[in-house]
């Protein structure tokens, strides 16, 4: 229950160098950053739903259940939900700029049993009302239901997912639309025989995607539907060593001005023991092969952690360069290689990570698409994190990370440096518990066109953009939360420097830009409740 919490700039700080980089106090729009990359056009899975990464591209503004699963496996979110019996819960946020977040979930477990159901809306215009959609309708609705079933060895399910985007979008003529429906579903079996697993599993994903604004290429609706097909076959050779056998079928449709197929097919082998992993697989994209390749190593000594990650992968070229023929030959494919290192030790209650990452793209074809020559298509990023909890009752943490900026898929942000202080203690006997935490985040080096083009959800190289630095941003955002039993109560302070100069009258501010498009963000104030009950 004493779960504690940091809100900055990305809002949370995710495990694995993953950033949620928001627009928007609220959550409705923005993207994710992983070592310091934007991650677009690559599928991702939440809630055992699978996502095309055309247009979609940012978790969290489905809502926490979905971006709770983008981060952790379904196994990891099901042991947190294995007691037996009917579990229920709802959360409701408000705050300024008309923010009003509503969340309920509905669990039902037996020993062989599991349905689950959620949904999920928010509604936000924005500091500068930016969200308006002229509309009682909320900006985002979000429902899933899931059912599984244990019998034996066999086990079987599915997921269903819908999910409605209705919100005004800033322009810089007119107001502009951004319209998105997702409907996606998996259904799966699995089964095992002595050593041997099974496991078959189909994803659907039907999106119908509409904008106004100047940033789109496209007039009208576009519809997209993404198909799915996976079977593998796991040896468990002992306890900790295995080897994976999957076969993996995917085509993709997109209808718009034109209409654009895509088809492709995935052979994969995986060998992995309790020390390293490797992984293999090869593509065919009609008469077109690739072949893919990763080392993952992954050792402990006592208190301390090596990690090692290489791979060489092959991914769908994005659609939109293909329908808008950005140059005479789009290549199907693209390869990308990258290298993470990682260095983790702990000391009595210190720990101190390290945190080294390559990324290369030597594809020639992004010269003709990005108008113009490219400077370095390689990206360097290190993480240096330091915890302690040393003093009784507070924990501080600080991080430093530097890293390329003026990278087409670079997040656009040179320096990271921050500074967070939590604390946790008991009330009236320990029957109220408080975590308050503080946190202080300093961005520099920040460059203005190594970012995400909002609409297209491409780099936003090309797109008339001056290669401008922007000024450094300073930032404190803070929260305090009280737990009693199963009730919790949370108030939150995003950009307390702006807090403060509003409330004194002065005409300075705080107020700063995260993408040179959208408007700037200034304060915002919440509060929290979220009520659990069991049976």
């Amino acid at each position: 229950m004493r779960i504690l919490k940091f809100y900055f700039i990305s809002s949370l700080i995710l495990a694995d160098g993953i950033d949620n980089i928001t627009f928007d106090w609220g959550g409705q729009f923005g993207y994710v950053s992983q070592n310091g990359i934007m991650q677009w056009n690559k599928d991702w899975n939440s809630n055992q739903l699978l996502f095309d990464g055309t247009w979609s591209i940012f978790p969290r503004m489905f809502g926490p259940r979905i971006d709770e699963g983008f981060r952790k496996p379904i196994k990891e979110l099901l042991l947190a939900e294995d007691s037996v019996g009917v579990n229920s819960y709802f959360k409701y946020d408000q705050g300024d700029y008309l923010l009003d977040r509503f969340s309920f979930g509905l669990d039902y477990n037996t020993d062989n049993r599991h349905a689950y159901l959620h949904g999920f809306k928010r509604s936000y215009a924005g500091s500068f009302n930016q969200y308006n959609n002229d509309s009682f309708q909320p900006l985002q609705q979000s429902y899933i239901v899931s059912y599984r079933s244990v019998n034996d060895k066999d086990e079987g399910g599915f997921s269903l997912g819908h999910f409605n985007t209705y919100s005004g979008f800033p322009d810089t003529l007119d107001a502009g639309l951004f319209d998105n429906r997702i409907t996606t579903s998996n259904i799966f079996w699995e089964s095992s025989i002595g050593n041997l697993e099974t496991r078959i599993a189909i994803d659907h994903f039907l999106q119908r995607y509409l904008t106004r604004h100047s940033l789109s290429y496209f007039d009208g609706s576009r519809h997209l539907s993404r198909s799915q097909y996976q079977g593998n076959i796991i040896w468990r050779m002992d306890e900790v060593k295995q080897i994976l056998i999957q076969i993996e079928s995917n085509n993709r449709s997109i209808r718009s001005n034109t209409l654009y197929r895509f088809d492709w097919a995935e052979l994969s082998l995986d060998y992995s023991s309790n020390i390293f992993k490797i992984t293999s697989s090869y593509i065919t994209d009609r008469n077109i092969s690739f072949f893919n390749y990763g080392l993952i190593i992954d050792r402990r000594f006592r208190n301390i952690r090596i990690y090692f990650d290489y791979r060489s992968n092959h991914h769908p070229m994005h659609p939109y360069y293909t329908m808008i023929n950005a140059i005479d030959e789009v290549p199907s494919f693209i390869n990308e290689t990258s290298i993470v290192s990682m260095f983790d030790i702990e000391f009595e209650k210190n720990q101190f990570s390290a945190t080294i990452s390559q990324s290369k793209d030597d594809n020639i074809l992004w010269e003709s698409i990005l108008e113009g020559p490219i400077d370095n298509n390689i990206h360097r990023m290190i993480d240096l994190k330091y915890k302690t909890s040393l003093i009784p009752h507070l924990g501080i943490e600080t991080s430093y990370k530097l890293q390329e900026s003026k990278i087409y898929y670079s997040d656009g942000i040179g320096k990271w440096m921050g500074l967070k202080l939590e604390s946790s203690f008991g009330l009236f006997k320990d029957y109220m518990l408080i975590d308050a935490n503080i946190a202080f985040q300093r961005l520099e080096d920040r460059f203005n066109s190594s970012l995400i083009n909002p609409i297209e959800m491409v780099p936003l190289h090309g797109h008339g953009v001056k290669n401008d630095m922007l000024t450094p941003v300073n930032i404190i955002n803070a929260s305090i939360t009280a737990y009693v039993s199963t009730f919790t109560i949370s108030y939150e302070w995003f950009n307390i420097g702006e807090i403060i100069l509003a409330s004194s009258g002065k005409e300075d501010n705080n107020y700063f830009t995260i993408h040179p498009l959208l408007p700037a963000l200034g304060r915002q104030i919440n509060l929290s409740i979220k009520w659990e009950f069991q049976d």
